[in-house]
């Protein structure tokens, strides 16, 4: 069994890496459906809706084409459909516009800070719309 190591991880948008990509988080749950009947003594509940958001923080490069998109889609509220987050060199998770035509990604966090001593540092949430896959290249 070999364990995936962080360092390995990227951030991809159409296939290139997005510049200065730290601490990404994939944050995925499913909502319940409360099944309990009148009269239960205990909660009963079934699987519900899934969501997913993706959360990382990014140093600031002004030149770079990943991180200006991020930018462009958060400003006109579109969709990304062609982000990776990879997890090591052949495993990554992304919308799956397979099983849906129009699942995308959607740029819901955008938050820029700094400080007088360190770099720019980007906050970013993508909020998914539609499924979510786990795909394993070769």
């Amino acid at each position: 069994m070999t364990i995936a190591l962080g360092r390995l991880g990227r951030v991809k948008k159409n296939g290139t890496e997005i510049g200065k990509v730290t601490t990404p988080t994939l944050n995925s749950s499913a909502g319940t459906i409360d099944l309990t009947s009148l009269g239960d003594d205990w909660m009963k509940y079934a699987t519900g809706m899934n969501q997913y958001t993706l959360d990382f923080t990014m140093f600031m490069v002004s030149d770079d084409a990943g991180q200006n998109a991020l930018y462009t889609a958060w400003q006109n509220k579109t969709g990304l459909n062609d982000i990776e987050l990879w997890v090591d060199a052949t495993t990554y998770f992304a919308c799956d516009t397979v099983t849906d035509s129009e699942a995308e990604m959607l740029v819901t966090t955008y938050n820029v800070s700094y400080d007088n001593n360190s770099a720019v540092a980007v906050k970013v949430t993508l909020t998914g719309s539609g499924p979510l896959t786990k795909e394993t290249s070769v």
